[in-house]
């Protein structure tokens, strides 16, 4: 992964205030961030950018959160989307979590809440990159030297795998429920990656 990608965040909300805290929390942690005060003036920002991280309101004029998550999940299915609902009900999240959002959080959020889920949410999209990117070395290497290819995905990829999953794991102190939501994988993928690398890890609680 290149050195220089940087992570972008779109924060779609009407009110000023969540906007400012979430684009103060992006930014804390290094991401571009871009803000829109409707779903509308959100969807015109698409058409000149690709933010890898999105976070937008449940209920909106006009467009509401849900069918905005559509539209954008239709122009970039590679984007993570989080919506932001204040209503207190769980219905809204369940249909988000069903049209492909990665997650919901409730309104009012402590910043350290958002800071969290907009973290797991980067995670996820770096090593959907890394993995892109060495899939590309990978097919370089193949075209200029075929038996290289072997040596490479028996090497490298799996040697990235582990290391990304270590990583991941030292910062959840070996959590694995939360090391397989960081990581964007099923409980049971996670095991058998675990048990095939020798990584151990503490049960959730």
């Amino acid at each position: 992964m290149s050195h220089d990608f940087r992570i972008q965040l779109l924060v779609v909300d009407d009110q000023q205030s969540i906007r400012k805290l979430c684009s103060t929390t992006g930014a804390s942690l290094g991401f571009s961030c871009t803000e829109a005060e409707s779903a509308e003036a959100a969807l015109a920002c698409l058409q000149t950018g690709s933010p890898h991280l999105v976070l937008a309101d449940l209920k909106m004029e006009n467009l509401t959160g849900l069918e905005f998550l559509e539209q954008v999940k239709k122009l970039l299915p590679g984007t993570e989307i989080a919506i932001m609902t204040g209503d207190g009900t769980i219905e809204g999240a369940l249909q988000a979590m069903k049209l492909g959002a990665y997650d919901c959080i409730a309104k009012p959020f402590p910043a350290e809440e958002l800071k969290l889920l907009l973290q797991r949410m980067a995670e996820k999209v770096r090593l959907v990159e890394e993995n892109r990117s060495l899939r590309e070395r990978l097919d370089a290497s193949a075209v200029a030297r075929p038996e290289a290819r072997m040596d490479l995905q028996s090497s490298d990829l799996e040697e990235m795998e582990r290391a990304t999953i270590q990583r991941v794991f030292a910062e959840v102190r070996g959590d694995k429920a939360l090391a397989g939501r960081k990581l964007g994988i099923s409980r049971a993928t996670l095991y058998r990656k675990l048990k095939r690398y020798g990584i151990a890890g503490r049960a959730s609680g």
